[in-house]
């Protein structure tokens, strides 16, 4: 109590000190000052969506042990009509989430209308009411969003449909590379109720996509 009048009848003093007396003598806790305040700190920043997306692989062997491989963000399956929906139609779809879609081949890989190199290549879908396109683009590891035309390398007709009511509908995107057989694949998509597959062979084989394939000479 004698602190507390001494502090009082001292006018010289700074306010600050006087307010203190009275917390000592009252016995409450002393107020930290702003000075010495915590400070908010920021939050993180948010990662990069190529490193927040669920990356999914599916690979197979064809020929004679080449690999093919395609790696893909599982891309949810949003509200409402998909295609021709929220995924407009006759516009290039990023076709996952995350880095680009891609496919890593150890072999040529004929299709129909042409064919791919050894490589790498990122992949996208050109959805359509009647024809659907695979779109091949020399520009790997962009986001999958990020579609540069002029890398693009080739274009490829595609096969869709529209699941019978049996078959669930698929949740997220789903990417499955399938061997048919020794040097025959199959490249499919799904994403709610449609799906979209393409076949292709191995480049230095004369076995042709569809129809009877060649005997093996090895």
């Amino acid at each position: 109590m004698e602190l507390f009048l001494r502090l009082i009848q001292r006018k010289s003093l700074n306010g600050a000190y006087a307010v203190l007396g009275v917390a000592l003598s009252l016995g409450l806790p002393e107020q930290a000052s702003p000075q010495t305040a915590p400070l908010h700190t920021a939050p993180p920043e948010a990662a990069p969506l190529a490193a927040r997306a669920t990356r999914a692989t599916t690979a197979i062997l064809i020929g004679s042990g080449k690999k093919v491989k395609v790696e893909y963000g599982q891309l949810p399956r949003p509200q409402g009509k998909v295609f021709g929906g929220a995924v407009p139609f006759d516009r290039i779809w990023a076709t996952g989430t995350g880095a680009a879609t891609s496919i890593s081949t150890e072999a040529e890989l004929k299709f129909d209308e042409g064919s791919i190199q050894r490589g790498h290549f990122s992949l996208h879908l050109l959805p359509s009411e009647k024809q659907w396109l695979l779109v091949v683009n020399q520009q790997t590891g962009q986001d999958a969003a990020g579609y540069d035309p002029n890398f693009e390398f080739a274009r490829f007709k595609i096969n869709h449909r529209v699941l019978p009511p049996n078959i669930k509908p698929a949740n997220h995107l789903t990417i499955i590379l399938k061997k048919l057989d020794r040097k025959h694949g199959r490249l499919t998509f799904a994403m709610d109720r449609t799906e979209a597959w393409v076949d292709f062979v191995e480049g230095n084989s004369k076995a042709h996509i569809h129809g009877e394939k060649e005997d093996d000479d090895d």
